[in-house]
This record gives C-alpha cells, structure tokens and sequence, in this order.
C-alpha cells in the first residue's frame, strides 16, 4: 500500500528546492498583510499633519516610528503606503502583460501590422525607462489614471517582443496549421494554442515585474510626479526626510527598508518561478 505523504512534509521538500520561492512568498506577504490590516495596526491617518509634534523620535508620543517634517506619523505612512504600492505594481503589471501579450500576438500574426508596432516599440525601448514615464507623467498630468497608463507604456515593449518572438516560431509547427486547416479562427488559435506557450514567461515577468514597479513608483514619487500630494508613497517620504537626513537618519531609512523589503521579496520570488517552471531546471 502507498504510504500518504503529509502537507507538511510536501512543504518542507519544496521548501528544501524551492527557497527562492519561500522566501520571496513570505516577505511579500508579510508586505500585503500590513497593508491590508492598516487600519487595525495604527489609529494616525497617514496625511493628517500636526505641527506641535514634528519630527518625533520613535515611540514619543505614542508614534511607533516617529513623525516627519509635518508631523505625519511615520508607521501609518509605511503601512498605507505599502497599499499604494501594492495597488499601483499590480495593476500595472496585468494590464503591461495583458496589452503586451495582445501586441505581441497581433504583431506575430500580421507582417503589415508588426512593420509599424514594432518599430514604435523599438523607438520607447531605445528610451531609459524612468525618463520616458517622468516625461509621461508629465505631459499627462498627476493621477492615479496617469501614472499606471505612463508605467505601462514604458514596460510592454519587452513582454510584447517576447510573445511576438513566441508566436512567430509556432505559428509554423503542426499543431497551428492543423487547426488552421479545420477551421479554427486566428484569434481561437492564437488565444487557446499560441499564448499558453508564453504562460511561464508571463508568470515569471509578472513576479519580478512588481519589484521593477515600485522601484519606479518610488523614484516618481521621490521626484514629486505622479500621484497628487501627500498621498502615501515610501518615495515621497525619502524625499521630505532627506534634507535633514544628518539630524535624523531613520527618517530615510524606514520607507527604504520598506522599499528593500518589498523588492528583494519579488525579486525572489520572480527567481524562484523561473528556476521552478525552467524545463532545463526542473
């Protein structure tokens, strides 16, 4: 008879082989749960000001973390604004890969439209990233609804380039021409038989995509574009603190380690996907 393995025991074998994972998997947890559960782990409001209780060190006044310039505190202002960063990374990583795998396919299947797509694309890839969404941001102007539009411009060049790659060498393998010759439609058989093909890239660049975001998110922010003031951002805070990053360092350096934390964890976890979803590791 067939000796049942336990959940436990399952856990432990992938966690032996899969650390990355385990790793990167917690910490964004740990990130998404405070998030979530702001409301319960603070009583300030993140944007509320006080100028009687400016630039508090941690634990005075009841402040966990301390105050800033304003007399925001701080705690409340890493927890909200792991929800900001939260919510803008993914959202911009699943339309960046919903409207990069759409051109990608399009630009596969259709030469006349892959001659000018991809030329456009190759135009914003040739541009640093960061630049090209400042100048985004600002020509469109400060918003959630602008930001997230900026950041996915600047990011779906590389997915739609891969899935054009992808498309261009299946479209000629048996099983797409056998489904063109019964009948199917080009939309069923890129959508049912193409794209599935992408979908361990697509996993993996999701994952390591939400660290890539929040870097850039906090870089706007430090910058003073992109979302309207006094919204909760970690890069907003680096830059109020750091004109008196001699008199009081921790200032910086919470929202940093937020940043770091929030980062490395993605970074791990896109890792780790990859090395687990490679046919040549696995």
């Amino acid at each position: 008879m067939k000796q049942k393995i336990s959940f436990g025991r399952k856990l432990l074998v992938f966690s032996k082989h899969h650390g990355r994972i385990m790793i990167g998997g917690f910490l964004i947890l740990v990130i998404v749960l405070l998030g979530v559960f702001a409301p319960l782990l603070t009583d300030f409001d993140p944007i509320a000001t006080n100028g009687y209780q400016v630039n508090l060190r941690s634990g005075q006044e009841g402040h966990l973390l301390g105050t800033d310039a304003q007399g925001r505190d701080v705690w409340s202002r890493i927890l909200y604004g792991a929800r900001t960063s939260l919510l803008i990374a993914v959202t911009v990583q699943l339309i960046t890969i919903a409207v990069g795998s759409l051109i990608g396919l399009v630009c596969g299947y259709f030469p006349k439209a892959d001659l000018i797509i991809m030329r456009i694309l190759e135009a914003i890839s040739s541009l640093p990233t960061i630049l090209l969404v400042y100048v985004l941001v600002m020509i469109m102007g400060s918003g959630y609804v602008s930001l997230i539009s900026a950041m996915v411009i600047g990011s779906m060049s590389g997915v739609a380039r891969y899935v054009r790659a992808q498309v261009m060498s299946l479209r000629q393998k048996e099983f797409v021409e056998r489904e063109i010759a019964i009948g199917a439609g080009t939309f069923r058989t890129m959508v049912l038989h193409v794209l599935p093909h992408c979908s361990s890239y697509l996993l993996v660049r999701f994952g390591s995509g939400l660290g890539g975001s929040i870097i850039s998110l906090a870089t706007l922010s430090f910058l003073g574009v992109g979302l309207p003031g006094g919204t909760p951002t970690w890069g907003a805070d680096i830059a109020n603190a750091a004109g008196k990053m001699m008199v009081y360092p921790e200032k910086v350096f919470f929202p940093m380690i937020a940043i770091a934390v929030s980062v490395y964890g993605f970074s791990m976890l896109g890792d780790g996907l990859r090395d687990w979803l490679s046919p040549e590791t696995r």
